[in-house]
């Protein structure tokens, strides 16, 4: 608890007699009061005495029928702490209320115990609590190792074990104990230390440290590791070990990145760190050590000042386990979905960082013990960074290299898998080389339903399909197809399929002429047609504005990077976006979320004026997918030329490029998300 006492006095309202009664406590200050209130949930007994939250408190109105009703956080509750309908206080309405500064100021104090207690004070101070600096101080003065989260083997991926493990909220790191770490540190000193020729022990075995099941030990050669002769008596050598060989089964595997250190005892800036590889990360039976013959030259610690006044060299180490999170999704899973895309994943494996497609396909054969997984094929999902394509399942994860590790070779970093350790992945039991996804739509009732999957070779157009859907729809004399793009794209013009591509998602729908006699393809009939289409598409579109407007409209609810990247999901926003857009807004989800929901087109520049995120429609070339201009510039250009061509199926820059006009580079016009 932190030892500062804050008083806030306003003056109370006149209270009921018996009110008066039950508010005879003495006075206190806000850490004596969160000191009572550091139990999880509120007491069921309902005298003043022994209910949890103090209605005592200064500077905000709380009565004991509050008090009750109180619930300071749900150990169920996995990401999001805060019930999103906590009517019993949303719908109390305070007498007395501090500013928002001051409360702010007042919270600043406070340890993370006392953080829960004031969340239950009152609507004004649970708001409050939801700010994410109060949260991270907590976090960082319990467990000070998060303050090193940025691994430098993943430098694109600040914050890792917070967005990762607890969806970016340090809050809900707090209120769950940080039970998910997965780091740990150790510091050995190596007595006595002194230039070559000491006389030392030969090698320091640290006492063993643990993650989760997972235990490590620090082996220090002091003299150098006598194995390697090139850096015995001159170089000091440390390794990471595995321990517990043993009690371990013959297959085991743990996968951990990790740091080396020679700690300098006044000048942070001078101490020697090595860093581990993140292809060089697997332990197991045959290797279960890593680590540096040489951590430095032995003739160079004393004279540069890192031997302590003990006459000690200190080494240190910091340790984090790696793991691969696989969002699977099934066939199954897509004919339950109902709507745009293709619906959520049914099951997530964690896998070690250094598994390889053989350990993937053993953890899906436990998984999934009906399936023969070992004849199924594995796509993994993608979208394109510059063209914002809808994420698919695009890429065949090759049955040929089983031995290779996932990560940088079938995964590929920032396409297949994301900065934090996280990927999508298609188990097929067709196994088809190519495939289209089939949906149709229902224009009396708008429901949009995924109806199958079918070899792209054996249906290579629309109306290939159409002789298909003609068996399972007979009653279906004419249909028209819609290709379903990223979000982005269906909120602007539709048009007819006119090739179909591998992993596209086609929609069809009956089309029924206008009038007695007229044909169905007609333009009048195929306007109206995708009007229709339009309306029953914008509803889904609706459903998912309407979500994200509910967060932003509930002040009680604390809104975390994983919403986001929920509603993300949904609306084909790609998650290295909006990880971008949470750094732009100095980590804030609330706000986040609100920038998005200006209607920005989010990673995209203007290719003009070079604006990013640029609200209004953006203007894309269908020639040079790379080419944007956003709704002013595009109404300022008379000849549109851009830096760069297509020359060969490359973009190259070509100086004084001029092929780009309207007739030859037609430019398609695009509306963001929340237009």
């Amino acid at each position: 608890m932190v030892n500062t006492h804050v008083h806030v006095v306003i003056p109370a309202m006149p209270l009921s007699k018996q009110d008066n009664q039950q508010q005879r406590s003495p006075a206190s200050s806000v850490k004596a009061v969160a000191a009572a209130g550091g139990n999880d949930h509120a007491s069921n007994n309902d005298s003043a005495e022994n209910n949890p939250i103090d209605p005592a408190i200064h500077g905000a109105t709380y009565t004991i029928v509050q008090a009750r009703h109180v619930k300071l956080h749900d150990n169920n509750n996995t990401i999001d702490d805060d019930p999103i309908g906590d009517l019993s206080m949303a719908s109390a309405v305070p007498e007395v209320q501090l500013p928002g500064e001051v409360v702010r100021t007042i919270l600043s104090y406070l340890d993370g115990p006392s953080l829960v207690a004031c969340s239950g004070v009152s609507t004004t101070w649970r708001i409050q609590t939801h700010e994410r600096q109060l949260w991270k101080q907590a976090c960082l003065t319990k467990w000070p190792s998060l303050q090193h989260q940025l691994l430098p083997q993943l430098p694109g991926a600040p914050d890792y074990d917070i967005i990762r493990l607890y969806g970016g909220s340090w809050k809900s790191c707090y209120m769950q104990g940080n039970k998910k770490c997965q780091t740990a540190e150790c510091m050995v000193h190596v007595p006595q230390f002194e230039a070559p020729g000491n006389h030392g022990p030969d090698r320091i075995v640290s006492d063993t440290f643990a993650i989760d099941e997972h235990s490590f030990c620090l082996w220090i050669f002091p003299r150098g590791n006598p194995n390697e002769v090139e850096y015995y008596d001159r170089s000091l050598s440390v390794y990471l070990v595995v321990t517990d060989l043993d009690k371990r089964p013959l297959d085991w595997l743990t996968c951990a990145v990790f740091t080396l250190s020679v700690v300098h005892p006044t000048d942070p800036s001078k101490t020697i760190t090595w860093h581990s590889s993140l292809h060089d990360n697997k332990f197991n039976h045959a290797l279960y050590n890593w680590g540096v013959h040489s951590l430095g030259d032995l003739s160079s610690f004393k004279p540069n000042g890192f031997v302590f006044p003990d006459g000690s060299l200190r080494v240190s180490t910091r340790v984090r386990l790696m793991s691969i999170s696989v969002r699977v999704h099934v066939e199954a899973g897509f004919m339950a979905h109902e709507g745009l895309g293709l619906g959520p994943h049914v099951c997530t494996i964690d896998l070690p960082f250094c598994s390889t497609l053989a350990d993937l396909l053993a953890a899906l054969a436990s998984r999934f013990p009906a399936t023969d997984v070992s004849q199924c094929r594995l796509w993994s999902f993608s979208h394109s960074a510059l063209t914002g394509q809808a994420k698919r399942p695009r890429k065949c994860l090759s049955a040929l290299t089983t031995s290779t590790p996932l990560f940088g070779n079938l995964l590929c970093d920032g396409t297949d898998i994301d900065a934090y350790s996280c990927c999508d992945l298609f188990l097929d039991p067709a196994s088809l080389d190519s495939f289209v996804f089939v949906k149709v739509l229902d224009l009396h009732t708008g429901v949009l339903r995924y109806v199958g999957r079918l070899c792209l070779s054996a249906f290579p157009t629309a109306q290939a399909i159409v002789a298909y859907l003609a068996v399972a729809f007979p009653h279906v004399a004419h249909w028209m197809s819609v290709r379903e793009e990223c979000a982005p794209q269906l909120a602007s013009m539709l048009s007819p399929v006119d090739r179909l591509l591998p992993s596209d998602v086609v929609i069809f729908a009956e089309c029924t002429p206008t009038r007695a006699g007229a044909s169905p393809t007609s333009d009048t009939n195929t306007d109206r047609w995708m009007m229709r289409v339009r309306r029953c598409l914008d509803q889904y579109l609706d459903r998912h504005y309407k979500h994200a407007k509910a967060l932003i409209a509930n002040r009680l609810h604390h809104i975390t990077l994983h919403d986001i990247e929920c509603i993300g999901d949904l609306l084909d926003l790609p998650r290295f976006r909006i990880h971008s857009v949470f750094a732009k807004c100095h980590e804030n989800a609330r706000r986040t979320l609100q920038y998005i929901m200006e209607g920005r087109h989010l990673g995209f520049i203007c290719d003009s004026c070079g604006e990013t995120d640029f609200v209004g429609a953006r203007y894309n070339c269908t020639v040079c997918s790379d080419y944007d201009l956003c709704h002013p510039c595009f109404e300022r250009s008379h000849q549109v030329r851009h830096r760069y061509a297509n020359v060969d199926g490359k973009w190259r820059r070509v100086p004084n490029f001029d092929d780009h006009n309207p007739a030859t580079h037609p430019m398609h016009c695009i509306y963001p998300v929340f237009s």
